[in-house]
């Protein structure tokens, strides 16, 4: 047999219809061309038939052998029939992908379906709709399509080693020669059942009768139960809003009971409890007012302006306790604080402010400025001792001179106290040189620091 000449450049499937034995050729160009094996040129040949969507990938006969499905480079099919220049339906992949293989299937029910494939997936859907039937993807690019005739078997060819099998009961029975998926896809299929207790209140018949539902006793409004019946929870409560749509009775009892409430509150103590998760910090935050005004023990100055201060701060540090953006601070075990923690002692070393100004004075001369830390100095190494032990000597100053000479120190090493007295020298800015029994002298303008020598 002569070779049959095609117009298009290239050639990328050809098919015969079993019908009447017409020789279909999808090109490269997109067009397709249809030959008659008796005659040496084309019977017709149809100029863009992907409607632009590129290269033609792959086509199929219907078992009439009227219509034709092709598929195109762009991810579409497209069914024309033989008389006419225009598509009867396109149906869109929306992969982007081509279409590697385009198969007419017809069923139980004979419907007449088309089962087409790109890499991404394997679509069924009806041929005179488009309207999809069911869909399935694979984990490697499928490359072809086998389906058994008659049935609901699909094997698929990807790019894995192993063909990929689907069973589809709705599409057709199993071959018989695999007769068990049958049994398989009725165990694994899902019967909807409906729940008894979805959205339904139980109620007996003194209540229907309460709610004027009498009536419906026998109906499908209530499905008996036991010694009652199960109604729709909307019924339910349209039927309580027309009868009781306010029910005096009950709300005049809430009313008096919170009344009795709140007179036994007054007359009982109520104890307050602190909460499980950083209790301390809440015992804090409730004495924040009693500890600032503390704070001022020892203190001989400033001391009624940081009452004040701390009066101030009392109502805000207990509101913390009370309000609902700090309130998982307290409820929460994740806001745990473990103050006995090594990093936590690291992160807070500081001792309470009365201890610092009782021990200390902020140095004058090297004060930051802005941002810079303040910086301090010691009041004496008995001071810095009892600063460094966290005790106050508030109490011991109060004491008279002769009732302390008898004491013992507070803090210290055994060089502080030699011979009744302590000798301390200190360089002044102006260059000279002072004694005396205090840790701090002043001459003129000048001040200095020293340390103590026997």
């Amino acid at each position: 047999m002569s070779p049959l000449p095609s117009g298009s450049p290239g050639l990328n499937v050809a098919r015969v219809s079993p019908a009447h034995g017409l020789l279909a050729a999808g090109g490269e160009d997109g067009a397709l061309e249809c030959f008659d094996v008796r005659r040496p040129v084309a019977v017709t040949r149809l100029e863009n038939a992907t409607s632009g969507g590129g290269g033609v990938t792959c086509l199929r006969f219907d078992g009439s052998g009227t219509t034709v499905a092709l598929g195109s480079q762009a991810g579409k099919v497209l069914l024309y029939d033989l008389r006419s220049s225009r598509p009867l339906l396109v149906k869109d992949h929306r992969y982007s992908t081509p279409i590697v293989d385009v198969k007419w299937h017809s069923g139980p029910d004979e419907k007449r379906r088309i089962i087409s494939s790109c890499a991404r997936s394997v679509k069924v859907w009806d041929a005179e709709t488009g309207t999809p039937f069911t869909s399935v993807e694979t984990e490697s690019d499928v490359t072809d399509t086998c389906i058994w005739p008659g049935s609901g078997l699909i094997l698929m060819a990807t790019e894995a080693k192993r063909l990929v099998p689907c069973f589809v009961p709705a599409l057709g029975p199993a071959p018989r020669w695999c007769a068990f998926l049958e049994n398989l896809t009725e165990e694994m299929e899902e019967h909807e059942q409906t729940v008894l207790y979805d959205d339904y209140r139980f109620v007996t018949r003194a209540d229907l009768e309460r709610l004027g539902l009498g009536s419906t006793i026998g109906t499908a409004l209530l499905r008996p139960y036991m010694h009652g019946f199960f109604i729709d929870n909307r019924l339910y409560g349209k039927a309580a809003a027309l009868v009781t749509p306010f029910d005096y009775a009950k709300f005049r009892a809430a009313k008096a009971q919170e009344k009795l409430e709140g007179e036994r509150g007054s007359r009982i103590a109520r104890q307050r409890k602190l909460p499980k998760v950083n209790a301390a910090l809440a015992a804090r935050l409730a004495a924040t007012g009693e500890c600032d005004a503390g704070d001022s023990e020892g203190e001989e100055g400033g001391a009624e302006e940081e009452g004040q201060a701390g009066a101030h701060k009392a109502p805000k540090a207990a509101s913390l306790l009370t309000d609902q953006r700090f309130a998982a601070m307290f409820s929460d075990a994740d806001f745990e604080v473990d103050e006995m923690d090594a990093e936590y002692r690291q992160l807070h070393p500081h001792a309470p402010r009365a201890l610092v100004r009782e021990h200390y004075e902020e140095d004058e001369d090297e004060v930051g400025g802005g941002a810079e830390p303040r910086m301090y100095v010691s009041r004496g190494e008995e001071a810095a001792a009892a600063f460094a032990a966290r005790k106050s000597l508030a109490g011991v100053k109060a004491k008279p001179m002769g009732e302390r000479r008898h004491e013992k120190p507070t803090g210290g090493g055994a060089n502080e106290r030699k011979r009744g007295r302590q000798e301390m020298t200190f360089e002044l800015k102006g260059g000279r040189t002072a004694k005396g029994g205090r840790g701090r002298g002043r001459d003129g303008g000048g001040r200095g620091r020293g340390r103590g020598r026997d």
